[in-house]
């Protein structure tokens, strides 16, 4: 046996039994539209808390380079987050009110919701709970289809 009681178990770098793929270093997973697919891309976000940057590229929308590839976004123009929080594994995001202008359809706030909270479980640990906001309101009761 070659246990070594001075190395961490599990700290060996060429340990590649993590089950999930975690986004390259200084990089974010972002969720945009295909068509009606949810697709991942990635940002860079180095040296940024990775879900303040991850959601900031999701309101930022897709390259235009993505929009030429038929990547789009539900998520209106101009939304800016006016605060973010993270507590006991709940993340509470405030959205501007123009996330309000997304045109009706309740599968369109469905979608708006998905590529929010895909976007911030791929780049947090450990949440149970995404709370939505729009300048405060729950978004159950402000994004009305």
């Amino acid at each position: 046996s070659r246990t070594n009681p001075s190395t961490p178990q599990g700290s060996s770098p060429t340990d590649e039994s993590k089950p999930e793929p975690s986004p390259a270093a200084g990089t974010v997973k972002v969720y945009f539209l295909k068509g009606e697919e949810l697709v991942e891309v990635e940002r860079n976000a180095e040296g940024a808390d990775p879900l303040k940057a991850a959601i900031s590229s999701l309101l930022d929308g897709p390259t235009s380079s993505e929009k030429r590839e038929g990547i789009s976004t539900a998520i209106p123009e101009g939304v800016r987050l006016l605060s973010s929080s993270v507590e006991s594994g709940v993340v509470r995001l405030d959205f501007s009110g123009e996330m309000k202008k997304y045109g009706g359809g309740s599968a369109w706030v469905i979608t708006i919701e998905n590529q929010i909270k895909k976007t911030v479980t791929a780049n947090s640990k450990g949440i149970n709970n995404i709370e939505l906001y729009i300048e405060g309101v729950p978004s159950e009761e402000s994004l009305q289809p």
